[in-house]
């Protein structure tokens, strides 16, 4: 959490209705300004299981702060829930713990609603069924997943804290050599609204660049073999952010990059694009 003091107690009222008992909750608070720490500290004095943290070891931002949770971790599972969203019934984490138990799974998936337009948020299935890491990555499923994973597969593995936001690329190395199931069924809402990370990014196109070349060096390899095209998009998707952070030799590196995996009419009008003013 950080300065949401005015979403907070929605989300951490919607974890303790939860009908799954053995839970931890950790606030990890990236060092708010607001009465954050007022609310934690009711919490704190209502209820054992809760903890709250500040993030001190950390670069301030959505990914560090997320490290900071991950750190203090004590259970053998890990969800990871951000402030700005809800459970919308109380027996989620009670179904798909049940999920992992009867599949024996590493990892289980679920879908938001979107607050906008109350869809689900995954797209690309149209049933429950095992999926693996790069069904994501790949772009065959698409779309924001609550995601419960086994404790290990986070024991060497830390989000970029020099990144602000882009946690999808480190969610894929989690999960590389995971046994997966997505149950499709909606059991959070995730809100929509101007402070969502996503959509800072083209008020910091130069972070926003940054994710993108992390996604593609961290990924590269496993794109190239089994779906240039999407490796492609990455590409044109970074030129496109570097020319709005006036980086223009690398904007033209990453079109010249995208067509030669995948010629594709959209990439060469964004070479174009390139010689046009930034607005």
């Amino acid at each position: 959490t950080y300065n949401r003091a005015h979403y907070l107690e929605e989300c951490l009222d919607s974890i303790i209705s939860q009908e799954y008992p053995n839970i931890e909750i950790i606030i990890t608070d990236d060092n708010s300004i607001d009465n954050t720490e007022e609310i934690c500290k009711k919490y704190l004095e209502k209820y054992s299981y809760v903890k709250y943290v500040k993030n001190l070891k950390y670069l301030q931002g959505p990914t560090g702060n997320k490290n900071n949770g991950i750190d203090n971790v004590t259970g053998e599972y890990i969800a990871i829930f951000d402030d700005d969203d809800y459970f919308i019934y109380n027996k989620a984490l009670k179904f798909l713990m049940d999920e992992i138990v009867e599949k024996d799974l590493d990892a289980v998936m679920a879908g938001y609603k979107r607050s906008d337009n109350g869809k689900n948020t995954v797209i690309g299935l149209n049933k429950p069924q095992l999926i693996n890491y790069g069904d994501y990555l790949c772009g065959k499923i698409k779309g924001d997943a609550f995601t419960i994973s086994k404790k290990y597969l986070w024991d060497k593995i830390r989000y970029n804290d020099k990144l602000y936001g882009g946690e999808g690329t480190t969610n894929f190395k989690v999960l590389k050599n995971a046994k997966i199931f997505h149950t499709l069924k909606t059991v959070a809402l995730y809100r929509v609204h101007p402070d969502n990370v996503c959509f800072k990014a083209l008020s910091v196109p130069w972070q926003t660049l940054l994710n993108y070349e992390y996604r593609i060096k961290e990924t590269y390899d496993y794109m190239k073999t089994n779906c240039p095209k999407e490796l492609a998009l990455y590409y044109k998707q970074a030129a496109y952010f570097a020319k709005l952070s006036f980086q223009y030799k690398k904007g033209f590196k990453y079109i010249f990059k995208s067509l030669s995996l995948c010629f594709r009419i959209d990439t060469v009008i964004m070479l174009f694009v390139m010689f046009l003013p930034k607005r």
